[in-house]
């Protein structure tokens, strides 16, 4: 049980380091993600388009100091979750 547990958090950390490392000096920001940043500035709970967690991830990112670092911080982390 322990040493699946190791190997399960050593997979989430390889995958959240590549993508992260693979991804973020190759891309500049996409307009998808600016329309996302700029939703921090106007909350509400959200569209069919926008949902609310993609809001208030966008004001907790502003919050961090809205670098381009936090943007690509979050899709990384949450993509490496899925593994569990």
């Amino acid at each position: 049980m322990k040493k699946t547990i190791v190997v399960l958090v050593g997979f989430l950390l390889i995958k959240m380091i590549l993508q992260f490392q693979l991804i973020n000096p190759v891309f500049d920001l996409h307009r998808d993600e600016y329309l996302h940043l700029d939703q921090a500035k106007h909350l509400a709970w959200g569209f069919q388009s926008v949902p609310p967690f993609s809001s208030w991830m966008a004001w907790l990112i502003l919050q961090l100091g809205n670098g381009v670092f936090w943007v690509k911080f979050f899709p990384a982390l949450f993509g490496a979750l899925t593994i569990l």
